[in-house]
Parts: structure tokens; sequence; C-alpha cells
């Protein structure tokens, strides 16, 4: 029994949970949402478990029709969400009816939207997770990534929950300073300063535009890495690693982002500007143990 159909697919539609970690060693990247505190507010609104799937879109965005009565929730980016030309807010849980359809007819704001289901995914996996990894699927691991006329199937939860009409959530994506922890290697002088996110951004890592910094003479062994890392590269530019990033690297590495500005950081459009501000690792916690706060209600 299916429950969405996809009419229409978007740009880089992506079916995925949490991540699939602790397989690094093997070459396997984790992958995951870009933006992890809007997957998590996702499946917080729908109050199912925090590993459940959701459907990871970019503008211009796929249109789904209903074929099962089943609550939804977006999160994220705004794209200007309509049922049946009707809009409807992020972060609020409604009632997708049997043959309504759902589309995105603009950006505003943010580079990617989350949509939450209330259900059971019943989707391929390999090693615990559903994310979608073209170095898998190449493999011939099955692994679900949508196409026009697919369908998700998702069995809607039979649990009776009394969810909220709406949800006033605190803004934290439009912050331009993004903080990181810094690494003992004397590079850090040179990144208290203004970029420019790459056109050729992706979910594998942003390139960073921007003056020159001085590469070091000295050689660096590779090392594990994981999202938010920035590697500087021989050509003075940097690269800040995302959720497809992969799982060693050679070049040195300036430090990590922290994890509470990591959604601000993936709802960054191409071209758009940022700053990397060092801090301590005091700051970071603090900022970590707010972000958390903002995901219990």
């Amino acid at each position: 029994m299916a429950t969405l159909e996809f009419l229409k697919i978007g740009l880089q539609d992506t079916v995925l949970d949490s991540g699939r970690f602790g397989f690094g060693h093997l070459g396997i990247r984790p992958s995951g949402p870009m933006d992890p505190w809007a997957y998590r507010l996702a499946n917080r609104l729908l109050k199912q478990p925090e590993h459940t799937p959701v459907l990871e879109m970019h503008f211009p965005a796929a249109q789904l029709r209903c074929t099962t009565p089943v609550y939804i929730v977006l999160t994220g980016a705004d794209f200007a969400a309509q049922i049946d030309g009707v809009s409807i807010p992020l972060y609020t849980v409604v009632l997708f009816q049997p043959g309504a359809v759902l589309t995105f007819t603009q950006p505003i704001s943010g580079a990617r939207v989350y949509l939450g289901v209330k259900g059971t995914w019943n989707i391929p996996s390999y090693l615990n997770s559903v994310c979608y990894d073209v170095a898998l699927a190449s493999a011939g691991i099955p692994l679900f990534i949508p196409t026009k006329g697919s369908v998700l199937d998702i069995p809607p939860s039979s649990t009776s929950i009394q969810y909220p009409t709406t949800l006033e959530i605190p803004d934290v994506y439009s912050s331009s300073v993004i903080r990181y922890l810094p690494e003992s290697n004397g590079l850090i002088e040179h990144y208290n300063r203004r970029f420019t996110l790459a056109a050729s951004s992706n979910r594998m890592g942003y390139r960073l535009l921007g003056d020159p910094i001085p590469f070091p003479k000295e050689s660096y062994f590779s090392r594990g890495v994981q999202m938010g890392s920035i590697q500087l590269l021989p050509s003075g530019a940097c690269i800040i690693l995302m959720a497809d990033h992969g799982t060693t690297g050679g070049y040195p590495i300036i430090g990590h982002i922290i994890s509470s500005d990591l959604p601000a950081l993936a709802q960054k459009m191409p071209h758009s500007t940022l700053t990397l501000v060092p801090c301590t690792l005091d700051t970071a916690y603090r900022a970590f143990m707010e972000s958390e706060k903002r995901l219990h209600f």
C-alpha cells in the first residue's frame, strides 16, 4: 500500500535517515542529512524515533500525491509549500489526504527542506541505514532513489496523538557567522575572515572562495575526517566537508565547524557569504546545549 507517489522529481531528492555510521574503516561514508537539526525536528514533531527516514529536497522540489491519509511535516528551508493550492507552514503537522498533491512553488529561504511522514518506511536498507550512496548503488546494493512514478510505502501509524497546530521555532539559520573549533597546527590565524560559497558546492563539500591561504610546507598524514572538517587545499582555498564526505583526507585541517552551527551552514545557498570564526570548547558546548533545548517541547 503506497502512501506517497512522485508525480515529478526534484533536484537531488534523497531519502535518508541519521546516517550509516561505524563503517568508515571500510571506506563507507556515513551520508545522512545536511541539516541534522531540521531532520531531527521533523521526527520530534511527528513524535516518532529520530532515526526514522525523511525526504530531503532542494529547489525545484518534487511534486507528491498522497494515496493513503497520513500526517506530514516540513522543516528546514521555506519553498512556499502548498497542498492543492493551499499554503502550509513549516513546523506544522498536517493531515495529507488521499488524492491531494504537495507542491513547492518558490524558494523563499534556505537550501534544503525536509519532509517527515508519520509511519514506518518500507524501503531497502544497508548496514542499518536507508541513505542512498552512489558508490554502494554502483556496487549493486539496492537502495531507494526517487524516480517519476515511484512510490513510498509508509503505512501510517495507528497511534492516536494530539498534534500542536503550529510550533514557534527560534531562528537558527540567519547568522552568517559560522563558528569552528581550531586545531593547534598554526593555521588558526588565517581563518577569521569572510568567504563566499562557490556554486560547485554540494553534499560532499562546500568550497569557499576568498583570498588564498598560505599552504604549509610540512607534510600531513591522511587521517579520519567528519562533517564540518575544514580542509586547506594546496591552491590556498579551503573546503568544508559535508554529509557525503569521504572517510579520510590528507590535506591540512584548519578546524571543525561546531555542531550547533552546521544547520545554518547547511542552509546556505551558493554565492552566499559567511564568516568563519574560531571559538573555544566551552563556547561550543554551551551552543550545543542551547541547540538541544530547542528540540525539547
